[in-house]
C-alpha cells in the first residue's frame, strides 16, 4: 500500500468498491462460538484484471470460483484485519454508498488494535459485547438502501 496513487484512480478504485464491494466482520468458521471477529473487505467480480487491481494496490488474495454452464467464472479479492481498515482509510474520501460502512469498519479495527495481539480470543465481556454490536451494525449497514452520502 506504499504506492502513491493518482486521486483519479482512488476515486475510481472507490467507485468501483461502491458497487462491487463488500464491508464485513466475521469469525472464523472453525471457532464460532468463541473466535473474535475480523474486518473483511471482499469485491466479487466475473473480471479478473479488476481483482488484480485492487490486489496490486492493497495486497490480499485473489480466489476463482468456477461456475457450471457456460457462465464466467467468478473471481474474489479478499483482504483482512489492519490491510481493509487501511484500505478503507485510502478509499474513504471518494466513497459514497459505503462510506458509513467504512466509518464504522475503521473504527471496528481501530478498537481491536488496541487490544493486546499476544492474546486475542481472551477478551473482557464489555470488549466482546463491543465487537459483536459492531459487526451486527456492519451487517445491518449492507443492508440498508437509504442514507447516502453524497458530500
Amino acid at each position: 500500500m506504499g504506492n502513491i496513487m493518482k486521486k483519479t484512480d482512488l476515486a475510481y478504485m472507490a467507485g468501483i468498491f461502491d458497487g462491487e464491494g463488500s464491508i464485513g466482520a466475521y469469525k472464523p468458521r472453525c471457532n464460532l462460538t468463541k473466535g473474535t471477529y475480523s474486518l473483511g473487505v471482499t469485491i466479487i467480480s466475473t473480471d479478473e484484471w479488476l481483482c488484480h487491481m485492487f490486489r496490486m494496490a492493497f495486497g490480499g488474495s485473489i480466489n476463482c470460483r468456477q461456475r457450471r454452464g457456460k457462465q464466467l467464472p467468478v473471481w474474489e479479492w479478499k483482504v483482512q484485519s489492519h490491510r481493509a481498515a487501511e484500505m478503507l482509510k485510502i478509499l474513504l474520501p471518494y466513497l459514497h454508498l459505503k462510506r458509513s460502512q467504512a466509518e464504522l469498519a475503521i473504527k471496528f479495527q481501530s478498537v481491536k488494535g488496541n487490544r493486546s495481539r499476544r492474546y486475542p480470543n481472551k477478551l473482557t465481556d464489555e470488549e466482546r459485547a463491543l465487537e459483536q454490536a459492531q459487526a451486527i451494525m456492519l451487517k445491518a449497514m449492507k443492508k440498508q438502501k437509504s442514507g447516502v452520502n453524497y458530500g
